[in-house]
């Protein structure tokens, strides 16, 4: 598929591709009664894909949308059930996945991702019980369809963030929070020595 060809469908059939005709059809007639609903699509056929904390996939995320060329970031999923973030990349990224932190997993080809529909519709249920958030929601989906975004700019700033990480480790090691400045200690004197009478 040319990229050209991904830009003009529409989001759910370019994601649900990945299953084949039929059940791709079924899954964007599902979701189009029911958006929340998730189905398993298979890594490795259209993109790679990458799991890290949400905590971390959120500051990167926010980190990319700020800096120059956010058009090249592409679908990030949010899963508050495991509390991971995941990343859809280009296939055969897995080179340069090995230069990322060891707490960055490569998802392997064919395994399953639970995925909503990527409408950018609300990821609650208004008028439910507490409009309770959906589990599982697209943090962010790309303005042209078919954007997967590149792993150079994932490993820069994941080991930039992690840099700083250990730097600030390292600082509260040595100086732990609440310990005061480091003091000289004066000079050792001794008292004078009596003179003895005898």
């Amino acid at each position: 598929m040319t990229p050209e060809q991904a830009a003009s469908m529409h989001p759910g059939l370019w994601l649900a591709g990945t299953l084949g005709r039929q059940r791709r059809d079924g899954a964007v007639i599902r979701w189009a009664t029911d958006p929340k609903h998730l189905v398993t699509v298979p890594c490795g056929v259209r993109w790679d894909a990458i799991a890290m904390s949400h905590s971390t996939g959120a500051r990167v995320l926010e980190e990319l949308l700020r800096a120059p060329e956010p058009e090249e970031i592409g679908p990030v999923l949010a899963d508050s059930r495991f509390d991971r973030c995941y990343w859809l990349i280009p296939l055969g990224s897995f080179p340069t996945c090995k230069a990322m932190p060891s707490e960055v997993r490569l998802l392997l080809p064919g395994q399953g991702l639970e995925v909503p529909d990527p409408d950018p519709a609300p990821t609650y249920d208004p008028g439910s019980a507490g409009d309770v958030l959906q589990p599982v929601t697209w943090e962010h989906w790309p303005a042209t369809n078919g954007t997967l975004t590149p792993p150079r700019r994932l490993v820069s700033l994941l080991t930039g963030l992690r840099q700083t990480r250990t730097s600030h480790c390292l600082a509260a090691t040595i100086r732990r929070p609440g310990a005061g400045p480091r003091r000289s200690l004066p000079p050792r004197t001794h008292p004078p020595q009596r003179k003895s009478t005898s």
